[in-house]
């Protein structure tokens, strides 16, 4: 007679591998994506007026997605149970509610807030260096030590609230054997958020940047606004190549322009006058948007306007930039 397998000779859940955990998140977003869109067909003036409060939208969408699925589902979401994997406690049981919103938030935060429009004196405190330790730091965090940290493939949201994704096989438990993540790889994920904060404090043009941005942020017709810069180097015919700098100004229109070429010219002329500097600039390039972004979805009408210096002054020069009554 063949005996039942008794629970001590049942082997642990394999750890699930980079690939699933990727596919799978890639088709959650996709169906995430999908239910953006509907919604901003559905409610394409209510995202308009939200301006740049948009992202929150989509935060709250994703967060009630992957919490109903993930904690409701048997740790699966439906990219999850296609790949055949489930989030678990060291336990082997099923995230709480409470536990798998928090491990939503530490996932997502730093991208939501790449696309919100935050207030400028939250961009600048302490130099820029905590929202960027936040955002491009925890990415890149989070992007590590899910590559990396081979032993448990717990990134920084699994850390948070000590969950594990494994393989849902068959004659398995639900609990991942005992393992715990290598401290080293703590380290560098820490380190990584640290030198990704730096970033906003050694260029040397984001004092004026921001300087033209308070100035900008000012401006009636405009519901958020982004200034930067670039350096790209190009080349040409002859295989000479130069390095050339470009500032951007990024804005958003509370109503469609029939022509933006007025507008456009007047920030173009407040950023050369804030920032004596940019006339140095090689290219200025105004980008004028009217539309939404939640940040599961977005839909802009865009108009970019990009010229030298000199010509932008020209411009000023003639009153192109007189708005019309």
């Amino acid at each position: 007679m063949l005996s039942t397998p008794t629970s001590d000779t049942v082997a642990f859940a394999p750890i699930a591998g980079f690939w699933r955990r990727v596919t799978a998140f890639v088709v959650d977003a996709a169906i995430i994506g999908c239910i953006g869109h509907l919604l901003g067909l559905a409610l394409p003036g209510v995202f308009v007026r939200i301006g740049p409060w948009g992202p929150c939208v989509g935060f709250v969408v994703a967060l009630a997605w992957f919490v109903a699925q993930e904690s409701a589902r048997g740790g699966q979401s439906p990219g999850k149970r296609l790949l055949r994997i489930r989030v678990v406690d060291a336990q082997g049981q099923v995230l709480s509610p409470a536990r798998g919103a928090v491990r939503f938030a530490v996932l997502s935060v730093p991208w939501f807030l790449i696309g919100a429009a935050l207030p400028s004196e939250v961009v600048t405190f302490a130099g820029g260096f905590p929202i960027a330790a936040l955002t491009l730091g925890g990415l890149l965090a989070l992007a590590w030590l899910l590559a990396l940290n081979r032993r448990t493939r717990q990134s920084l949201h699994d850390l948070a609230v000590g969950a594990f994704v494994v393989r849902a096989s068959a004659g398995t438990r639900d609990a991942p054997g005992p393992a715990r993540a290598g401290g080293g790889h703590l380290a560098i994920a820490g380190v990584l958020a640290l030198l990704a904060g730096t970033t906003s404090l050694l260029h040397p043009s984001v004092r004026p940047m921001r300087a033209i941005h308070d100035r900008l942020a000012l401006e009636p017709e405009l519901r958020s606004v982004n200034v930067y810069g670039s350096t790209l180097r190009t080349y040409g015919v002859s295989s000479d190549s130069r390095l050339n700098d470009t500032l951007f100004i990024e804005a958003t229109i509370a109503k469609p322009l029939d022509d933006a070429v007025p507008l456009s010219t007047r920030l173009a002329g407040i950023a050369l006058a804030t920032w004596p500097d940019a006339k140095r600039q090689d290219r200025l390039s105004v980008r004028l948007a009217h539309g939404f972004d939640i940040g599961i979805a977005s839909n802009w009408d865009a108009n970019t306007l990009s010229l030298t210096p000199g010509q932008w002054a020209d411009r000023v020069a003639a009153g192109l930039g007189e708005l019309p009554n």
